[in-house]
């Protein structure tokens, strides 16, 4: 995972950097780090950090953004069955790309590292992932319905199936899935 920086820890060796800005841009800035309650310096790492994690990647791989809503308008016009089937197919033919992509590996590391970026920056879940030995336990919250739980419960389990090899346990509801594994 050498590609990837390491940021976002206070122990790390810092750089100055002089940046030139427009007003209107350094008005928003202020702005909005005022409303979160953060320095202006805050607030500009932590959008470089998302670069840096997210974005350069995201945007090199085709993601895009849609607003919630649209989304959740789409996903309740498919079929739970279709929802399923493509859930599987996407995993089948993306998730190892991204992987690579993002980490240059595809294991159970890089996997988890992908789920937790993915709820850190899209904003459509909510993640807890937990571990005992080498038994896991990955938690989704969302409020995007239960098509999305169909989705998202397909993808995962054969994600979790193709990258660690083995087949998780989940349980779902309509705001959440719980997905518990045990490496071999």
């Amino acid at each position: 995972m050498n590609h990837k920086p390491d940021v976002g820890t206070r122990e790390k060796r810092t750089t100055l950097r002089a940046i030139r800005l427009t007003q209107d841009l350094d008005n928003v800035l202020r702005e909005d780090a005022k409303a979160k309650n953060l320095s202006v310096n805050a607030l500009v790492y932590s959008i470089l950090t998302k670069y840096a994690e997210w974005d350069r990647f995201a945007e090199k791989f085709g993601f895009i953004t849609i607003a919630q809503e649209t989304f959740d308008r789409a996903l309740e016009l498919v079929e739970d069955e279709k929802l399923a089937k493509l859930g599987q197919e996407l995993r089948a033919r993306l998730l190892k790309e991204i992987l690579f992509f993002w980490f240059k590996e595809a294991n159970l590391k890089t996997l988890l590292a992908f789920i937790s970026l993915f709820a850190k920056y899209s904003e459509l879940i909510q993640c807890e992932i937990e571990a005992e030995g080498k038994k896991y336990a990955i938690i989704y919250h969302h409020n995007m319905g239960q098509n999305w739980t169909t989705f998202t419960k397909c993808y995962v389990c054969e994600a979790i199936r193709t990258v660690v090899g083995t087949a998780p346990e989940c349980e779902s509801s309509k705001r959440e899935m719980v997905f518990r594994f045990h490496v071999p």
